[in-house]
């Protein structure tokens, strides 16, 4: 009785353990990615108009605040630490000052404006990513 208690009570640790260390491991970054296909919209579209016609369209949601920023992405809120990043790989429209990501091999910069004012570039892509920022 008592080594079958053991091994009960091994297997439970056993367990426990692995639950915890999977448990504990880091999420993977949370993206929103997105090619712009300016046939879609108005000549001198931004960013932000781009993501309102795919709102529109049901392929994505997001709460754009009064302040210019993004409060969250498909109901993920990011207006307060972490935040949403947006980044491109329009050369012409970014740079390193805030990061760059890759994904899949493809390094993209962080936009030099926000969503509001960022040209909208056909056959761009263009990523959101929660970035938590430490002081």
């Amino acid at each position: 009785m008592k080594n079958k208690l053991k091994k009960i009570t091994t297997l439970l640790l056993v367990t426990l353990c692995v639950l915890f260390a999977f448990g504990c491991q880091p999420s993977a970054p949370q993206d929103i990615k997105f090619t712009v296909d300016i046939s879609n919209v108005e000549s001198g579209a931004t960013v932000l108009d781009y993501m309102n016609y795919l709102q529109d369209n049901g392929e994505l949601t997001f709460v754009f605040g009064s302040d210019g920023m993004i409060k969250s992405i498909n109901g993920v809120d990011g207006s307060a630490n972490p935040y949403w990043m947006l980044y491109t790989d329009d050369e012409n429209n970014s740079d390193s000052a805030f990061g760059t990501i890759e994904i899949n091999g493809v390094s993209y910069y962080s936009a030099t404006h926000g969503a509001g004012e960022l040209p909208a570039v056909d056959g761009k892509t263009y990523v959101w990513r929660l970035i938590t920022y430490s002081l």
